[in-house]
């Protein structure tokens, strides 16, 4: 995905919505059931910042070892998102976790060797939030057959937001870096 203005202000509308229905979800399920129809809005988003922050590595120059985590997650999370819309209901899905949960050390291993000096705290703010939310995530395993479980597991699922905001720093800090690149320069100022 190009990284210019215009797609840098829809990724960050786009994660803005993503961290409002994650939000929207987590108060549902406290009385309801969310809708599979705000899971899959997340996880399509999901794979459409997955897609812009390449782009960005790509802006920033960095080696395509660093990009090439990024793209394996993006991969999984395609595969993923076609296999849950595909097979409502059922538990073909349950290896993603996993995998997801690999690939996601990999990432956070690959955002401390970026070389780039002004998106190095951003992408590693973004390595720790993934990791921090897919190990409570992963935790519940543990959980299981205790009666705080459901209690557990409803506000483990409010840490999808973490990797939202890390996401969200980044592209605001593509949105500075971008708006300075295409300020004129003072020479080329008119004056009156």
């Amino acid at each position: 995905m190009k990284v210019n203005k215009k797609n840098n202000r829809l990724m960050r509308l786009l994660t803005l919505a993503s961290i409002a229905a994650v939000l929207f979800a987590f108060v549902l399920e406290f009385n309801y059931t969310p809708s599979f129809i705000l899971h899959s809005f997340t996880a399509v988003v999901a794979v459409f910042l997955i897609w812009y922050l390449i782009g960005i590595l790509q802006l920033a120059n960095e080696a395509p070892s660093i990009q090439t985590p990024f793209s394996i997650l993006l991969g999984i999370s395609i595969i993923s998102v076609f296999s849950n819309v595909l097979f409502i209901g059922t538990q073909s899905t349950g290896a993603f976790g996993i995998l997801n949960a690999i690939l996601v050390v990999y990432v956070m291993l690959a955002t401390f060797k970026i070389k780039n000096p002004e998106f190095l705290s951003p992408f590693r703010f973004l390595g720790v939030a993934l990791v921090v939310a897919i190990a409570f995530k992963l935790s519940a395993i543990f959980f299981i057959g205790t009666r705080d479980l459901q209690i557990y597991v409803k506000f483990v699922s409010l840490l999808d937001i973490l990797p939202l905001f890390a996401i969200l720093r980044i592209i605001n800090k593509t949105g500075r870096i971008l708006h300075s690149n295409m300020a004129p320069a003072p020479s080329d100022q008119l004056t009156a």
